[in-house]
């Protein structure tokens, strides 16, 4: 009876999507860290280069007034 149990292709399944759903969890804690400690990082560098570019746009438009 034990081995029936062991064997049977629903406890098989439903073990399947345990498996998968414990990995889908971590993937999803992977990602949460991943993006908070990214996106930070990702926006200052974006608001650098958009300080930049204003910079150099301002600078030109001076050259082209001057």
């Amino acid at each position: 009876m034990t081995q029936f149990a062991l064997h049977s292709p629903l406890l098989h399944f439903y073990s399947l999507r345990l498996i998968v759903l414990i990995y889908l969890v971590k993937l999803c804690k992977f990602l949460f860290i991943l993006f908070t400690l990214i996106a930070p990082i990702l926006l200052l560098f974006l608001l650098l280069s958009i300080l930049v570019f204003l910079q150099l746009f301002e600078s030109v438009n001076i050259f082209f007034v001057a």
